[in-house]
């Protein structure tokens, strides 16, 4: 997919053309931009509301707990707050969605059907926190990695069928690039809990060799910290959301001098924890300058330079302080480079989608009926009317 000079997907303004239905704005539907992640949801909407939730789903173990409750089930932030026992579900961390087809795959068929109702439940609850008009149809723009599986593609649009009149797939990285302006020339790095996602930008939607899924994030450094701590000072116990504080405040430590002095246990003294934690923070590190090298090489040599010169991190971690410092560093090792880091890690992705889906004409959507990408209701289209754009 090319952009012509106003920015606009080439794709979209060619469809208008073979149309001809107008540009005109319409409010007959909401549109959303969803980044689904494996640790947190975020959702923007054309109505300006925008939200964000863990992506957890939690089910009461027992009658008496649900009734104490008085639900059937628990999402995002619900979950934490109420200290209850339950069955917990993460439905989008590390592919868990691509088990859909348990036949092929020999899947449990009860932790399948789980994990698509707590998918379900997830991407219907994250839509209603935005607020759209229920006497409109929501048509939603919702990111993927950018080496997502057919299955993985599959799973999403199933889920999404019971909360949207529309989905279009979109790559993660390439959403953080359009939403930041960044499309013509650069490399966005986005690092989520459970996956990087690398994508290459030359004015055009990236090609499957443009882009690169890796299957380590955030989550890899804070099991790296507890390793670290554990091996360097025996006897202490520490849980992964304490790892992910300590990470949080300190990052990732670039300076010799710089110390990360914490209390391992509750009222003890203070230790100096910040060698396992540059250890841990830099792990990530090969890989991803490995996986820049392969990208680049995708590219015509005159244009490496300058790809290494807009590197973009997006992502919660992303965020890691100092992170772009240490990166910048080891890209040294291909050429200059210069990283620059996303205003709004939050919801750079989900911003980045909902542009997307402002540009697209109602033909556009209404292409994915014929293909993998996505899908339209019938019931949803109002023809000759194009769809909502946002303001």
């Amino acid at each position: 997919m090319g952009f012509g000079q106003s920015g606009k997907p080439r794709l979209a303004m060619d469809f208008e053309r073979q149309s001809g239905w107008s540009d005109a704005v319409d409010s007959t539907a909401t549109l959303i931009g969803i980044d689904v992640g494996s640790f947190k949801t975020a959702v923007t909407s054309s109505n300006g509301r925008r939200a964000v939730i863990p992506s957890i789903v939690g089910w009461p173990k027992d009658e008496t707990v649900r009734q104490q409750l008085g639900r059937e089930y628990l999402v995002g932030n619900e979950v934490a707050r109420n200290r209850v026992p339950m069955e917990i579900v993460f439905p989008f961390r590390r592919g868990a969605l691509a088990l859909w087809d348990t036949d092929s795959n020999g899947a449990d068929s009860n932790v399948t059907r789980r994990c698509y109702e707590a998918a379900d439940i997830l991407l219907a609850h994250a839509i209603s926190l935005v607020g759209p008009n229920p006497d409109q149809p929501v048509y939603a723009a919702i990111t993927v990695p950018a080496a997502a599986s057919a299955n993985h593609k599959h799973a999403l649009l199933k889920s999404a069928r019971s909360a949207c009149d529309a989905v279009m797939l979109c790559s993660a990285p390439f959403c953080v690039g359009y939403g930041a302006g960044r499309i013509q020339q650069s490399l966005v790095i986005d690092i989520g809990a459970s996956s990087t996602n690398l994508s290459v930008l030359l004015n055009a939607h990236p090609s499957a060799d443009q882009q690169i899924t890796l299957p380590i994030g955030s989550d890899s450094i804070d099991q790296e910290l507890l390793r670290g701590i554990s091996a360097s000072m025996p006897g202490t116990e520490l849980s992964l959301n304490t790892a992910r504080r300590i990470k949080e405040k300190f990052g990732c430590l670039p300076r010799p001098e710089q110390t990360a002095m914490v209390a391992t246990v509750a009222g003890g003294p203070e230790m100096d924890v910040s060698e396992p934690l540059r250890q841990a923070c830099r792990q990530l590190l090969p890989d991803i300058i490995e996986a820049v090298s392969e990208l680049i090489a995708t590219v015509p040599a005159d244009r490496r330079a300058g790809l290494l010169q807009n590197v973009l991190l997006a992502g919660g971690g992303g965020q890691l302080k100092d992170l772009a410092t240490l990166l910048k560093s080891g890209l040294a090792l291909i050429g200059p480079a210069e990283v620059s880091v996303v205003a709004d890690g939050v919801f750079a992705a989900s911003a980045g989608a909902l542009r997307l889906a402002t540009s697209l004409s109602v033909a556009d959507w209404s292409r994915l009926e014929s293909s993998t990408a996505g899908f339209v209701k019938p019931a949803a289209r109002k023809e000759p009317s194009p769809i909502a754009r946002a303001a």
